[in-house]
């Protein structure tokens, strides 16, 4: 029955159109108009219920298939940046629309950072970009699943041609300015007089409860924002990230906040919530500023997906109901990982913001992502707070 219902809107009430021409890339973060003179609409946002072979989108949101090698990436123009419709746009046949990653080009000779690799959807794209050649470092706060995750990527080179590649361990802690120094300083001896071509900074899920950072600071916004803030100046200063890829990971719940500050206070599973929304919207900010101020970097945004629980160890508990229902909608983390490996590693690819089922976003002028203010602002206060750091 469900599939007579699906037929019947995919075929009658949602019928599949094609655009004429491909559209314009834009630059970063930056919000876009649709273009001038077209006529391709959606009569609803639940006609996202069957994007391929063709792409479909929101009420009054106009989307686009860009052609390239074979291979049809949707663009989405101005998502509205309202809770509801961009979650039921992210989960509604996930697994069937989320994009995937090509297995070439082969990256043989690039070196590649992945942060919170220990697990889950950092140790999948760790094991993307080993199956594809790379020399990849992976970042970890627990160092005895770092481990574990090494051994595991090792396992699974084989005798395949990119089985030469090294595969190295550093310890970095997010929650902790100081470790964050140390890392960097391990890495520079790890690599020599080499730079990094890709860096993934995936700071992993958010905290169940309130925590502080070990300087004083809310936990998400410490591990989601401050913490790659400082990582990614130091590797600057230290003049390991020259001319590369930067994939921050957020979240498309980002909409339901408008701000990121360091002193949120909460109570709760929900104000936990709130907390890991402020903190992908706080990423997004500083990778829109990131990719102003070094124009050598290619920076992108990246919503992987919503991951089954069992890959990020969070949501409701299990043998729930909730647990059911976010195992149905949700992806393993290795389909959520295909968003962030396509950024990595294809070439051609602009930067801005890109969500696994909805393709590339270009943001509607009034979505908080889209505020320049903003993220202007909270650049200069992550500076403020990690000053003591950058000075040495």
């Amino acid at each position: 029955m469900f599939s007579e219902v699906t037929h019947i809107l995919d075929t009658q009430l949602f019928p599949t159109t094609t655009p004429s021409k491909p559209v314009r890339p834009l630059s970063g973060l930056e919000s876009g108009p649709r273009p001038a003179g077209s006529k391709e609409r959606c009569p609803t946002w639940f006609y996202l219920a069957r994007c391929p072979p063709c792409v479909k989108g929101l009420r009054g949101v106009r989307t686009s298939a860009v052609l390239s090698d074979d291979e049809r990436l949707r663009t989405t123009h101005q998502p509205p940046p309202r809770i509801l419709p961009r979650l039921v746009a992210s989960v509604w046949r996930q697994r069937s629309r989320s994009l995937r990653c090509p297995s070439e080009p082969r990256l043989d000779g690039f070196v590649a950072l992945v942060t919170g690799a220990e697990g889950g959807l950092g140790l999948e794209i760790a094991r993307g970009l080993v199956a594809r050649g790379a020399e990849v470092v992976i970042a970890c706060r627990d160092m005895a699943r770092g481990a574990a995750a090494l051994g595991a990527l090792r396992s699974c080179l084989g005798s395949g041609p990119g089985s030469g590649a090294p595969i190295r361990l550093i310890h970095l802690d997010l929650s902790d300015l100081v470790s964050v120094g140390d890392s960097v300083g391990s890495l520079a001896e790890t690599l020599g007089h080499r730079t990094l071509d890709v860096i993934v900074s995936n700071p992993g899920p958010w905290p169940r409860i309130y925590a502080r950072t070990v300087q004083g600071h809310e936990l998400a916004f410490g591990v989601g924002v401050l913490g790659p803030f400082l990582l990614l100046r130091l590797l600057r200063l230290r003049r390991i990230l020259r001319e590369a890829r930067v994939v921050m990971i957020t979240g498309d719940h980002y909409v339901a906040s408008d701000a990121c500050t360091p002193d949120f206070t909460y109570r709760g599973g929900w104000g936990a919530r709130m907390a890991d929304c402020r903190s992908k919207l706080g990423a997004l900010w500083l990778a829109r500023i990131l990719g102003e101020r070094y124009p050598d970097l290619t920076v992108y945004s990246v919503h992987p997906g919503l991951i089954q629980p069992g890959s990020l160890q969070l949501g409701p508990g299990p043998g729930t109901v909730g647990a059911a229902v976010q195992h149905r909608l949700s992806i393993p983390a290795d389909q959520g990982a295909q968003t962030p490996l396509l950024c990595a590693t294809q070439p051609g690819l602009a930067p801005g913001y890109y969500h696994n089922t909805l393709g590339r976003v270009l943001l509607a002028p009034t979505d908080p992502a889209a505020d320049r203010r903003a993220a202007q602002m909270l650049w200069d206060r992550c500076e403020g707070l990690c000053a003591p750091w950058l000075a040495g």
